[in-house]
């Protein structure tokens, strides 16, 4: 996600960014919070029409939301390899966040158990 703010310090140009440091007001730069944009999100999924979730993307986007938000990263990345049309190309643009997260997980899941399991064996 980009920043307005850092989209502004990306100006190049040096007379650009002189008339920016002058001008009579000031320019505010709001930006939503997570919070809300959770919120927009739930209520655009709630408002979709039986018609609209019937559509193929818009079903396949409600199904990865659904295993995004549950953290079912074997249902994601299925979604992910047999998305239609070119919702891939969207989604690539988190999944690699989303791979570390998964192996993330999968690494305290396994030590988890390999500790389980010594403490299991030296108690015996």
């Amino acid at each position: 996600m980009h920043k307005l703010r850092d989209v502004v310090d990306e100006i190049r140009d040096q007379a650009t960014k002189q008339r920016l440091r002058v001008l009579p007001y000031e320019i505010k730069m709001m930006e939503p919070s997570p919070v809300a944009i959770v919120k927009d999100l739930n209520t655009t999924m709630a408002s979709l029409t039986p018609t609209e979730k019937s559509d193929e993307c818009v079903a396949h986007a409600l199904e990865v939301r659904s295993s995004w938000a549950l953290a079912n990263f074997r249902r994601f990345f299925r979604l992910y390899n047999h998305a239609p049309r070119m919702s891939s190309h969207l989604i690539s643009w988190f999944a690699d966040r989303e791979r570390k997260l998964a192996l993330k997980t999968l690494i305290k899941a396994y030590v988890f158990r390999l500790f389980f399991l010594l403490l299991i064996y030296l108690f015996d």
